[in-house]
């Protein structure tokens, strides 16, 4: 049996770690596909419908603006509909535009830029 895969560390803003992958919980608490560790201890990105994606996994993670960017082969984060690329912003979670297949890399760039790459044909409804 493969062990769960975790595709993907980011180091975020403070010093933390946001870990991304195909896994639901550790010990007791959930993740569903996302977790950020302090150095001390793990912490799910939970908002008020939800905690972390559901649906697929996460594959890419990007951090801009204090806002966390996750992409992959999900449709739902934080219990709201966000097919394959998502923002949460402390609290809650939503949708980032639209990709029409999963999101394998995402990267970051000054003045809000995010740029993401993977097996999707379109964007924002325009042919890549």
């Amino acid at each position: 049996r493969a062990p769960p895969r975790v595709c993907l560390c980011d180091c975020f803003e403070r010093d933390d770690a946001l870990h991304g992958g195909k896994f639901n919980q550790f010990v007791s608490t959930v993740f569903n596909g996302v977790a950020l560790y302090d150095g001390t201890q793990w912490h799910p990105l939970p908002s008020a419908t939800g905690v972390g994606v559901e649906g697929g996994d996460v594959q890419a993670i990007a951090v801009s603006g204090g806002f966390v960017y996750v992409g992959g082969s999900f449709v739902r984060a934080g219990g709201t509909e966000a097919k394959y690329i998502a923002r949460y912003d402390g609290e809650r979670w939503s949708a980032v535009g639209e990709v029409d297949g999963t999101v394998l890399s995402l990267a970051a760039a000054g003045g809000g830029l995010l740029f993401a790459g993977g097996t999707f044909l379109s964007a924002g409804g325009t042919f890549v």
